[in-house]
């Protein structure tokens, strides 16, 4: 995989991935009811759709792992 994330369908607020900063790729996704969630290779989870931004992890730390529910997002 190169990392690279198409959406398709309908969302709230579009289905497309925001482009990854240079020299980082999403390595793992998912999708809820109105919303999906990425993982970026520097452990930083992206939500767009229903429910959109940037979720850092506290500082020196990273998320592993991120899970799109119904209505939420788990980290």
């Amino acid at each position: 995989s190169d990392g690279v994330v198409v959406g398709w369908g309908s969302l709230p607020g579009g289905v497309d991935a925001p482009a990854p900063p240079p020299g980082l790729v999403y390595v793992q996704i998912d999708s809820g009811r109105l919303h999906n969630v990425a993982l970026r290779s520097d452990g930083v989870a992206v939500r767009w759709g229903g429910q959109s931004g940037i979720i850092a992890p506290p500082a020196g730390q990273y998320f592993v792992e991120v899970s799109a529910t119904r209505t939420g997002t788990l980290l």
